[in-house]
């Protein structure tokens, strides 16, 4: 069966989809939210009532038709709440309903302000199983029959009197003049575009609703080529439909379709319109009469629904439309992709076909939250395939609601995680069993540790027993025996004794240096600059007796360990002091540079310096680039200053000439 709805074009078809979309319409609500968009869109009155005539739909057409807003409509009977009369009666046309299944004619109309209007009626039968419902589509044509009578009269009155007296034409050319002002204001209070225009295209009537849709007013348009509106590609094609139609001979009472085309303002923005066209013959001459209505906000309402559908098939997601009782009412390609069904498949059919039995309670949880409203995220789950095969599922469900607020049904996008979930198994797994290795190698470095610390004791013990006892006798041999003793021997003893207190001081660095690794660090915020402070505060009996010049920059704030740092300063400090022995007004200087999301701090001297290809050797154990005659020390020293830094999070370098001084650098990692 076919169903017709009044558009600006008069009685057009409507299309199955819609037809459907209608069908389904029940008691208040589309099910299709889409359908029900474009319905409500459209200028005419749309109602469908039940074969008790209680209406069930009132699209937003009809509100503006008759001035009642939906909630007042919806439930009452229609031909009550509309006054409505016709010439075969209100039994007549519900008799041709029940006969025939549909019934088309004029019916008067009562709008809420209580004025009286003429529309154009089709109305159509729909039986489904038990019910029965009609769909009504009005159209108001009071203004049309209104100008048509007008003019009828107009034509009727003015003929009657040249044929009755010639001394009666200046009454009759006076009432014509109060006819067409009449028409004059119902054509410019038109919501539509009203253009007429002659044979040769020249504009004659152009009303106020035209002189809005094309930004010109009327003054400008009277007298000039309808070709002004219409972009050049449309002209010719214009120009063959107006050809086509003055040959035909229909009157001001038929309407002829140019379907769509596209108008040109005067400012030449394009835009769509859809236009219909009439023609009445006057003093011998053809007269055009064009109604155009303005639908780019349709066009973008069509062109947004066509993106939207088309961003809908092309995602690899599948996206689902079920209504509340879990029934598939649509199935995108990502959905086909990701579970093996098609869309002919799966609509119409129940969602439970991809949830397995043991997830079976997720479908009611999920439902029972979208009835109140709520929106489901990120719920992941397992789901079936087509094949029977498992997979990992992110569902995101979102209400459907009508333009009353209720909710209709539910729009499910699902993600195929089960990748990330054995990569996520595979993490764990690694994590375990890399959690097994730091197990074992933790063990590994406690024994490693306990070991490191009977070495430390047996050196701290063992070896300086020896050596106590090496020094001490060597000294009581000087003490007792000194004057006896050649000069050679004597020197040989006290060369002893300095190997043995330097072999002190070599296990003393060397237990400091194996302490550190055991340590743990307290890191707190540091004043930089006065750590820097105390410790040349320290070294001040180191500077006793010289002139050396001490410059201390500014320095900002750090966060690590301040006993740790304070041994790194110490030494640094401590061998610039060292080195620039013996030199001319010795510089020592202390500052910060900024990095690249770190701060670089430094100790700058002018002293002995080294040759750079030994710089490889400065950070080892032991590694001296000095003699011991040169420079005393035991070259554990810078050995400790790389230990902290690294403990830090940071890095240490130098840069040096032979004799023209040093500058050791060092980071702590980026700046919090």
């Amino acid at each position: 069966m076919a169903l017709y709805v009044c558009t600006g074009l008069g009685i057009t078809a409507l299309g199955g989809a819609m037809q459907a979309a209608l069908r389904r319409a029940g008691a208040s609500a589309l099910a299709g939210r889409r359908e029900a968009a474009i319905i409500d869109q459209t200028y005419d009155a749309i109602l469908v009532w039940d074969w008790e005539g209680a209406i069930t739909f009132w699209n937003r057409g009809a509100e503006r038709v008759y001035g009642i807003p939906r909630e007042e409509a919806l439930g009452r009977e229609s031909n009550a709440l509309l006054k409505t009369r016709t010439a075969i009666g209100v039994a007549g046309f519900l008799s041709a309903l029940d006969r025939e299944g549909a019934w088309e004619g004029v019916l008067e109309h009562t709008t809420r302000d209580g004025r009286t209007i003429t529309v154009e009626t089709r109305m159509v039968l729909i039986r489904e199983e038990a019910r029965a419902y009609v769909i009504e589509a009005n159209r108001d044509i009071t203004i049309r029959r209104e100008a048509e009578e007008a003019l009828r009269n107009s034509r009727e009155q003015l003929e009657a009197r040249v044929r009755e007296r010639t001394a009666e034409l200046a009454a009759s050319h006076e009432s014509t003049r109060q006819s067409e002002e009449r028409m004059s204001g119902i054509v410019n209070s038109a919501m539509d575009a009203i253009i007429s225009v002659d044979s040769s295209q020249r504009i004659l009537l152009f009303n106020a609703a035209a002189g809005s849709m094309f930004r010109c007013p009327a003054a400008e348009a009277m007298g000039r080529s309808l070709d002004r509106f219409i972009p050049q590609r449309f002209r010719e094609q214009h120009r063959h439909h107006v050809g086509d139609f003055g040959k035909t001979g229909v009157t001001s009472r038929s309407m002829h379709s140019l379907g769509a085309l596209s108008g040109l303002r005067a400012d030449g923005e394009e835009f769509p319109i859809e236009a219909s066209i009439s023609q009445i013959t006057a003093g011998g001459e053809k007269i055009f009469t064009v109604i155009l209505r303005d639908i780019t906000a349709r066009k973008r309402a069509e062109a947004a629904g066509v993106l939207l559908a088309a961003i809908v098939e092309s995602s690899f997601d599948a996206i689902i439309g079920k209504d509340l009782d879990g029934v598939v009412t649509s199935w995108n390609v990502g959905a086909e992709r990701m579970f093996g069904y098609s869309a002919e498949e799966m609509v119409g059919n129940s969602i439970t076909r991809l949830i397995p039995p043991d997830h079976i309670d997720d479908e009611a949880l999920i439902l029972g939250r979208i009835r109140q409203g709520e929106r489901v995220e990120h719920f992941e789950t397992v789901r079936r395939r087509k094949d029977g095969k498992l997979i990992d599922a992110s569902v995101t469900v979102s209400p459907i609601k009508d333009d009353r607020g209720n909710v209709v049904g539910a729009s499910k996008v699902v993600r195929d995680i089960t990748e990330r979930k054995e990569a996520e198994e595979k993490v764990r797994l690694l994590n375990t069993e890399l959690e097994k290795r730091v197990v074992e190698r933790t063990a590994q470095l406690e024994v490693a540790n306990k070991e490191l610390e009977a070495f430390s004791y047996s050196v701290s013990h063992d070896l300086r027993a020896p050596l106590r006892a090496v020094n001490g006798f060597a000294g009581m041999v000087v003490d007792e025996f000194g004057s006896q003793l050649p000069a050679e021997a004597a020197r040989y003893l006290e060369r002893i004794r300095n190997a043995a207190i330097k072999m002190g001081q070599l296990i003393d660095d060397l237990l400091a240096f194996s302490r550190l690794g055991r340590q743990p660090l307290k890191r707190q915020e540091v004043n930089m600059a006065q750590l820097v402070q105390n410790v040349l505060d320290d070294l001040a009996p180191e500077r006793k007796g010289r002139q050396i010049d001490i410059q201390a920059g500014v320095m900002p704030d750090c966060w690590g360990d301040p006993a740790l740092l304070k041994q790194v300063w110490v030494n640094l400090l401590s061998n610039a002091i060292k080195y620039t022995r013996g030199c001319g007004g010795a510089l020592v200087e202390t500052g910060c540079e900024s990095g690249n999301r770190e701060n670089i701090y430094y100790v700058r001297d002018n002293g002995a310096g080294f040759d750079m290809k030994y710089a490889h050797k400065l950070f080892g154990v032991f590694q001296r680039l000095h003699r011991a005659e040169e420079f005393e020390g035991t070259g554990v020293g810078l050995a400790i200053v790389q230990r902290v830094i690294h403990r830090h999070g940071g890095r240490v370098w130098a840069e040096a000439e032979k004799g023209r001084g040093a500058i050791f650098r060092f980071t702590l990692g980026e700046r919090k």
